[in-house]
């Protein structure tokens, strides 16, 4: 039965989604009948007796298969909230505070310096794009691939990617597959760690465990989480990087299905002028023939974006989310301690 249910299931699904999951499942289960033990020994010697232990074994691939499933449909929402997208009064106050954060250290990089030049190429939307600064790392990774498409040739990555990306060759778009999935692995791993953290943390201290313990629990899934979600950065600039590759050699290849002479694209101006046009007929319905204007919400009267200011006129300082996550990991730990018995 469980090679049959493995076949039904995607290697994708398996690897992001099901062994992070029974893991995390594993290892909670596990502490929970330490911590509750003798009570959880003698509920499995009855499950034994009454000749249950087949089907309490199903039970937990069933359950397993079903978290599985849940964190499968959410990845997109983890994605989404690694970029930034947090929601609500606190959300909003830390979206700004990493955005302040990272727009200070943009500032700080010279595009003259190699090393500076090639963190802003894959970690930050071009300095003309300030405005797309986003306040996490991953999410200006994955907006600097977004933007690139448009800096370069006028392409509406959201508008234009979905019918790009069926025509890339298999190669490629397995490529492109492989690092998304790399990517979406680590953040779920890290996404389950750093709840196994909190939980785990909670169930120890109200049952009086160790603080020893308690700060193994604490610090351990934490370590692991942030190793996995530094993982996750590295697979996000690889697949970025694929994403810029893709665009770079295929660009001309949906304009060639949709018509479009190639004599007719021959130059950067043509080209962006048609990926202009297409994305306003996609997605306004406006014919192609139509001039599509540029919007002026972001521009500034010498047509160059406006830079996000603060009403002193100066960015102010703002720490990492990083070093916010370690300040409530270290104030959780002193509260451990001096409750401890």
């Amino acid at each position: 039965m469980f090679h049959d249910v493995m076949r039904m299931a995607d290697r994708r699904f398996l690897l992001n989604a099901f062994l992070p999951s029974a893991a995390f499942l594993l290892a909670l289960t596990g502490l929970v009948a330490q911590r509750t033990a003798p009570a959880s020994t003698d509920l499995w010697r009855r499950i034994a007796a009454a000749h249950l232990t087949a089907a309490a074994l199903v039970a937990a691939l069933v359950v397993a298969f079903v978290v599985a499933a849940f964190v499968s449909t959410q990845t997109g929402v983890i994605i989404r909230w690694y970029e930034g997208d947090w929601r609500g009064p606190v959300g909003r106050f830390a979206a700004a505070t990493g955005r302040r954060f990272h727009l200070r250290r943009l500032s700080r990089l010279d595009p003259r310096n190699g090393a500076d030049y090639d963190r802003i190429y894959h970690d930050y939307p071009l300095p003309g794009r300030v405005h797309d600064v986003q306040p996490t790392r991953i999410g200006n990774i994955l907006r600097n691939a977004e933007t690139y498409p448009a800096d370069r040739y006028g392409m509406d990555t959201a508008i234009v990617w979905p019918r790009l990306h069926p025509l890339l060759p298999e190669p490629v778009a397995a490529a492109i597959a492989a690092a998304k999935a790399d990517m979406e692995f680590q953040l779920v791993v890290a996404t389950l760690a750093a709840t196994f953290s909190g939980v785990g943390t909670v169930i120890l201290a109200v049952t009086d465990a160790p603080s020893s313990a308690t700060l193994a629990c604490l610090w351990g899934s934490g370590l692991l989480a942030d190793i996995s979600y530094r993982g996750a950065l590295g697979a996000a600039r690889r697949y970025g990087g694929q994403v810029k590759v893709a665009v770079d050699l295929y660009r001309l290849t949906l304009l060639q299905q949709l018509g479009i002479p190639n004599d007719e694209m021959r130059s950067s101006a043509q080209q962006r002028a048609a990926y202009t046009s297409l994305a306003q007929w996609w997605y306004r319905n406006v014919p192609l023939a139509a001039q599509a204007e540029p919007a002026t919400d972001d521009i500034d009267e010498n047509g160059e974006p406006q830079q996000p200011s603060t009403a002193s006129g100066r960015r102010p300082l703002a720490p990492s989310l990083h070093a916010v996550a370690a300040t409530g990991a270290v104030t959780a730990s002193v509260v451990i301690l001096l409750l401890a018995r």
